[in-house]
């Protein structure tokens, strides 16, 4: 499942499932049907602002997942994964141009 975020405010926008060609816009997990969209990431500037930080450690990766965990003591890197799913990535409601855009406004900092 792959759900958008506001990179300005860490606000779940819809998901959207990968392997479904009708691709419909979740607003609930289909399995527990928490609340996606809407929801605010905790200490989302924290999150941000680490993950800046490592990718400031790879200066040639171009596109990367990060799986972070949120702890009590701060975000903790759990992977990077350089072959995420690109063709997520592409169709879901994410403009890479906008997250090229705010990583370098962040990196610039």
């Amino acid at each position: 499942m792959t759900v958008g975020i506001d990179i300005k405010t860490g606000t779940l926008r819809q998901g959207l499932l990968p392997a479904d060609p009708v691709r419909p816009n979740l607003t609930q997990h289909p399995d527990t049907k928490a609340q996606l969209t809407g929801v605010v990431i905790p200490r989302w500037k924290e999150i941000v602002d680490f993950s800046c930080e490592v990718l400031k450690r790879l200066p040639q990766t171009h596109f990367v997942g990060l799986d972070i965990s949120l702890t009590e003591d701060g975000p903790l890197l759990i992977e990077t994964n350089p072959l995420p799913d690109k063709d997520s990535a592409a169709k879901g409601p994410i403009p890479a141009i906008k997250l090229k855009q705010a990583a370098q406004k962040w990196l610039s900092k």
